[in-house]
């Protein structure tokens, strides 16, 4: 036993040298791994971040937009509203001279 012991003891210790040298060079690629892993949801965040800001800002151009086209009608509405009110005055007008008339 004691001839085979050192012998047997050698090889286990070179195996186990390699076992231990697989799981260090896994625990490197694992490591690895889960640093991609955090990359690559920080940037799926930071392209969510960026796709909101930029909905956010047509959005803005959007309302703005609307803003302004309304407040066109309204402008045109009023004006013509004027002009009418305006013609319907100078007929009233001219109704009163054409029946004092008569």
């Amino acid at each position: 036993i004691t001839e085979c012991y050192p012998k047997h003891h050698q090889e286990i210790e070179a195996d186990l040298t390699k076992v231990k040298t697989k799981v260090a060079n896994i625990n490197t690629a694992m490591n690895n791994l889960i640093t991609r892993e955090r990359e690559i949801t920080k940037k799926g965040e930071d392209v969510k971040k960026q796709i909101h800001t930029q909905s956010q800002l047509i959005i803005n151009l959007v309302q703005q937009s609307e803003r302004q086209l309304v407040q066109q009608v309204d402008t045109v509405v009023q004006q013509k509203i004027q002009l009418l009110t305006k013609q319907k005055e100078e007929a009233e007008t001219v109704l009163k001279q054409l029946k004092g008339r008569e």
